[in-house]
C-alpha cells in the first residue's frame, strides 16, 4: 500500500472530522458503511502538579579545603563552597520533602594525589510550592549564598585539590581553618 502524509495524518486526526485530499491513495476497495460512527474520548484525571524534568543548574564557587584526620586514622578533606540558601529549605507546602534545590559533589580521583572536586546544584521541584523557589535556585549565587562543606576522603598526604570552575584544574586553596560563614 502506498500512503500519502496527508492520509497519515488524517489517519491520526481523533476529531471524527472528515479528512479529503487530492492525493490518490492505492488501498484495497471494502464496502462502504451507512452506519455512522463516533469517537468516545474520555478526560484523563488532571494531577495537581506535574514534575519538572531534573535540571543541573551548573557547578558552585568553591572557597578551599582543610585536612584533618579521619575516623579509620586517614586523611579527609573537607571542601567549603558557597551555595544559594534555598539548598537548605525544604517546600512549604512538605517540610518533611528535601529541598528542591539540591546539591550533587562530583568527586574524580579519589585516593590518588590529583583529587578534582566540583559540586553541581541540580533542580528537582517536587511539589507545587518548590516550584516557588525556582528563581533562587541559581549557581550564580542566587539570594543569600550560605558556605556549605562535603567531606572527601580518604586523601593522601600529598594529594592536592582541584575544581573545574572556572577552568579544568584550578587549585583549590589548602585552608589553615573553617572559613566564616
Amino acid at each position: 500500500m502506498r500512503f500519502t502524509l496527508a492520509t497519515i495524518a488524517c489517519a491520526l486526526t481523533l476529531t471524527g472530522v472528515a479528512c479529503t485530499t487530492t492525493d490518490s491513495v492505492e488501498a484495497p476497495s471494502r464496502p462502504e458503511s451507512t452506519t455512522p460512527s463516533t469517537v468516545a474520548l474520555s478526560r484523563l484525571p488532571v494531577s495537581p502538579f506535574l514534575p519538572m524534568p531534573v535540571m543541573v543548574r551548573g557547578s558552585l564557587d568553591m572557597i578551599g579545603y582543610l585536612t584533618s584526620p579521619g575516623s579509620d586514622g586517614g586523611l579527609v578533606a573537607t571542601v567549603y563552597f558557597w551555595a544559594p540558601e534555598v539548598t537548605s529549605k525544604a517546600p512549604e507546602d512538605d517540610p518533611t520533602a528535601p529541598p528542591p534545590c539540591e546539591l550533587a559533589p562530583r568527586v574524580t580521583g579519589a585516593g590518588t594525589d590529583h583529587v578534582v572536586v566540583d559540586v553541581d546544584l541540580v533542580w528537582t521541584p517536587n511539589t507545587s510550592k518548590s516550584v516557588l523557589m525556582n528563581g533562587d535556585c541559581r549557581a550564580d549565587g542566587g539570594k543569600h549564598p550560605v558556605r556549605r562543606s562535603y567531606v572527601v576522603g580518604p586523601v593522601s598526604t600529598s594529594a592536592r585539590l582541584f575544581t573545574s570552575k572556572p577552568d579544568a584544574d584550578t587549585p583549590l586553596p589548602r585552608l589553615a581553618e573553617p572559613p566564616p560563614p
